[in-house]
């Protein structure tokens, strides 16, 4: 299995990322570069995904 965290913070990310015993760790937005080069100096293989995260709330704003 796996979890997947919209809303966390640094420790509970962390947290849950300990949890599962993942071996490898997707971030994909936030501060992933950060967040990811972190997992890797502890041990756990990570990756940036870039992705378009909030690009929907930019196309469904009226124009002023």
């Amino acid at each position: 299995g796996f979890a997947l965290s919209d809303h966390a913070d640094w420790n509970g990310l962390l947290s849950a990322v300990k949890a599962t015993g993942a071996s490898k760790v997707f971030v994909t937005h936030g501060f992933q570069s950060v967040f990811s080069r972190y997992l890797n100096e502890i041990g756990i293989e990570a990756a940036e995904v870039i992705t378009q995260y909030g690009e929907e709330e930019k196309n469904t704003e009226e124009p002023a």
